[in-house]
């Protein structure tokens, strides 16, 4: 498998290795998060790809999370608020929420999610960065329980945590998070108002005054911009409790520095740009097909290899190949496809076959894809099958010249 594995790696052209290049260095970012990263297919919810941090949170292998849709990560009771959410996020392009998630083990567990939808010519995804709340929300019921508990948690937390009073805007408390956080002293701090440390005070004002005190109320705001005490404008996300304290109406909020992961969401849309104008500058296209849905999808760029226009449906012949190839290469492509869907064999296919276009040329292809697998043994079976086709046809005109030349 390995010796197979590198030929087909050697294969790739040079645009191809700076795909692959482009894919180890967001593969790298993943795997060194501090929080789980799920991507899904947002048409049919599978989960296609996890990091490291996913299977430690859940207790799921890789493999077990390809065989599982979103769906499956809460418990059967939260379902229905997880579809309205879905709509939410493919409506507004993400959202910040706060669910119970359940492990493998079946244990739940609070969790925060920010969820932003996607699409490139691979399809339409949800990209979810998943942070198991656990602790956040046992100091939010210590706080409600005992003053002197919250004290404690509130120094321990990581996050920078205020206590703010609605009225006046005054900090009241500050941990030793938020002074490093802004680079102020404890002090300096508490002779502060929460506007003098946004970038969008007008804003910032507005939410104080227009939330209703309330213990269980909570207020989420998934980006605004603050500013540091040497001017340093950077990206936030804040969560907020409002509540009464002593008499008068106060709200706590935790503050976190995302700039590592907004670097990283932009990273992600610049990896999917660059790899789409790579798969036009090279004149090849993508493909996806769910085998459990049926589901299949085609850049723009694979359907005018087949001379058809974006957003077409292929033709499918009885076999599910497509109609346009070349009678006499039919039976080798099949053979080709079942091959890379033998749970025994690579998952790998690499195959060349000529299509006759709808204004009558012949043209040659160059499919090289790979076959996603669910379980193990006798009882594995394909789960997704995706890669590129390439036109060849050049390559294969200058051979048969040569040929003839030799001769």
């Amino acid at each position: 498998f390995r010796r197979q594995a590198e030929e087909y790696r050697r294969s790739y052209s040079e645009l191809d290795l700076k795909a692959s290049r482009l894919k180890e260095n967001y593969a790298r970012l993943t795997a060194q998060a501090n929080d789980a990263i799920i991507i899904a297919d947002a048409r049919t919810l599978r989960i296609i790809e996890t990091n490291r941090k996913s299977h430690e949170m859940y207790g799921y292998t890789e493999e077990e999370f390809l065989s599982l849709s979103i769906g499956d990560l809460v418990p059967e009771s939260g379902r229905e608020a997880q579809r309205e959410r879905l709509k939410t996020i493919r409506s507004r392009s993400g959202a910040l929420i706060e669910a119970e998630h359940r492990r493998k083990n079946g244990d739940l567990f609070p969790a925060e999610i920010s969820s932003a939808y996607t699409s490139s010519a691979a399809g339409e995804f949800i990209f979810s960065i998943i942070r198991d709340i656990s602790e956040r929300m046992r100091m939010q019921q210590s706080l409600r329980e005992s003053e002197e508990n919250y004290r404690q948690l509130f120094e321990a937390e990581s996050d920078a945590i205020l206590l703010i009073d609605n009225t006046a805007g005054k900090i009241l408390q500050a941990n030793n998070a938020a002074a490093a956080l802004y680079g102020y002293t404890h002090e300096e701090m508490l002779d502060m108002r929460n506007t003098d440390l946004s970038a969008e005070p007008e804003d910032t004002t507005k939410v104080t005054k227009s939330t209703p005190v309330a213990p269980d109320k909570v207020v989420v705001i998934p980006l605004r911009y603050h500013r540091k005490k040497n001017g340093e404008i950077f990206p936030v996300e804040i969560t907020g409790r409002f509540f009464t304290r002593e008499g008068r109406p106060v709200h706590v909020v935790a503050i976190r520095d995302i700039t590592g992961r907004k670097k990283a969401e932009e990273e992600l849309r610049q990896s999917e740009e660059r790899q789409r104008m790579a798969a036009e500058a090279a004149q090849f296209g993508v493909y996806d097909y769910d085998m459990e849905s049926g589901l299949r999808s085609y850049s723009p760029e694979f359907l005018r290899l087949f001379g058809l226009p974006p957003g077409s449906e292929l033709p499918l012949d009885a076999d599910q190949v497509p109609a346009a190839i070349y009678p006499e290469d039919r039976a080798g492509l099949i053979e080709a496809r079942k091959a890379g869907d033998d749970p025994t064999g690579t998952g790998l296919v690499d195959h060349e076959f000529r299509i006759i276009l709808p204004t009558g040329p012949v043209r040659w292809l160059r499919v090289r894809g790979r076959t996603v697998f669910t379980g193990t043994g006798a009882g594995a079976r394909p789960l997704r099958a995706n890669g590129i086709i390439q036109d060849i046809t050049e390559r294969k005109l200058a051979e048969t010249a040569l040929r003839k030349n030799k001769n």
